[in-house]
């Protein structure tokens, strides 16, 4: 069974960390796999990711409806972090991924929800 660590933004309901939820149905992921992380090592970041999204030290905050990480197989782990659709902008990308690229050391996957 996976383990995971979930915050969500509850002042837009109850919404969940799913292309089917309708706050994030237009919106974009960030995701990255973290491997090799001891348990200090994975408090410290969750911590800091929590901080990241609830946190008014960005211009994006708002747009953040969620933040997830996720244990994988083989003792690695998922994040993501979701946005509503104002996330699609291209400044609000660029900047996201660059700030969590920085924040995470690794290479950041963006998906836009958005159907075609």
């Amino acid at each position: 069974r996976q383990r995971q660590m979930c915050i969500r933004d509850r002042s837009r309901g109850d919404s969940k960390p799913t292309w089917e939820d309708p706050i994030n149905a237009e919106g974009v992921d960030f995701s990255s796999v973290i491997n090799g992380m001891s348990d200090n090592e994975l408090k410290e970041l969750w911590t800091k990711l929590v901080i990241y999204s609830i946190g008014s030290i960005h211009t994006y905050h708002k747009n953040i409806t969620a933040v997830r990480l996720i244990e994988k197989r083989g003792g690695a782990y998922k994040f993501e972090l979701w946005t509503d659709k104002e996330g699609r902008a291209e400044g609000c990308q660029k900047s996201l991924k660059e700030e969590l690229e920085k924040l995470l050391t690794n290479q950041i996957n963006v998906r836009s929800h958005l159907k075609h």
